[in-house]
This record gives structure tokens, sequence and C-alpha cells, in this order.
């Protein structure tokens, strides 16, 4: 949800609170597909929740990407208009909003009817959300419920990786302006980088 200011903003501006630990986390490892209308979760890192929605058979049925290699988030950027012309005081421009972002990463060695299984729900599903599982076992959500928009699923078609190299199938998907808003690292007490 993009942010929302009260107009006119308060007099003070919000306090920022203090850090106490840093907020890193470790490659992505995999992803946690699911559905918007399988709703939300109570908590995604309680390990029965996680497995009864891995068994799932209606629209609350979750689903791992296989290992992820080369995974690429960039950054959104500003979206400005009249920047350095005389159409805006000063020439400095306005701002309209910030551009969505189009995550990559790379499925090595991937078996073919995988990759087709794979294609089959980034095609077929419309309103695919995500949780992103990193190298230390935390799971990245919209707090400790929710998992994030994407769309425009993708994956690619396969890349020979020849003699010194892996064949890879590249898997891509857009983040909304803001996706991160809320963003949470959840650590579970199990593994779901062993599910």
């Amino acid at each position: 949800m993009p942010t929302q200011c009260t107009c006119p903003p308060a007099d003070a501006i919000p306090d920022i609170s203090a850090q106490d630990c840093p907020s890193k986390a470790g490659n992505i490892t995999r992803l946690v597909i699911g559905r918007e209308a399988g709703g939300d979760f109570t908590d995604i890192t309680d390990e029965t929740e996680f497995d009864t929605r891995l068994a799932a058979v209606d629209a609350t049925k979750i689903v791992l990407t296989p290992f992820l290699s080369d995974v690429e988030f960039p950054s959104s950027n500003i979206i400005e208009t009249a920047k350095d012309d005389k159409s805006s005081p000063f020439g400095e421009g306005f701002r309209t909003g910030e551009t969505s972002v189009t995550v990559t990463a790379n499925l090595k060695n991937l078996e073919p009817s995988i990759k087709d299984e794979l294609v089959s729900i980034v095609n077929c599903y419309s309103d695919l959300n995500i949780a992103l599982v990193d190298s230390n076992d935390k799971i990245w959500a919209i707090g400790a419920t929710t998992l994030i928009p994407i769309s425009n699923g993708f994956v690619g078609t396969r890349q020979f990786g020849g003699i010194d190299d892996t064949d890879a199938y590249t898997l891509s998907f857009t983040l909304r302006p803001e996706w991160d808003l809320g963003l949470l690292e959840n650590v579970p007490t199990w593994s779901p980088n062993a599910k």
C-alpha cells in the first residue's frame, strides 16, 4: 500500500525509532508463492500452518520454488515531471510517483518438467503473492502474516551453459511501488530451506 500522507501534515515531523539491531537479509534462496485469494497467514513462522498450506488443495495452498541463484532486486526510481524546464517553479519538477521494480533470478540445472509446473503457475494466476526465504532461514513478508503482491511473472526459455557453466531458466516478476512498506524478517524455529 503506498504511503498515505495527511494533509495538512502535523506540525512536528514523526520520530524515527532508534535501531537496536541491523536488519540484513542473506541471499534470497527461495520464494513462497501463494494466491491473494488464499488470505493472510495467522503467523508465517508457525510450521504447522505453513505445512498445512503446502498440503492444501484450495486457494490457501502455497508452494516453494526450487533454489534460486543470481537474485537481483533493483531499487525503485522516482517518477518526475517538469524537471529542469520552465513548467515548474525553479525547474525543480514535481514528484508524481515511484517506479515498480522487476526482480530476476536464475533456476539452475532445473528439470524441464519442474520449469513447466512453474510456468503454469505464473502464467495462469493473476493474483500471486510471495514471501522471500533467505539463506539464514528467515522469511521476509509484510509483517508476520501477509505475502507480497507480484505481477508479470515470467519463466524464460532454457539457457544452455555449455561445458563451463550450468543450464538455467530465468524467473522474473514485478513488485509494486513501495512494495517493501511493512516488510519484516520473520525468524522461524524450523528451516524453510529444508522443506
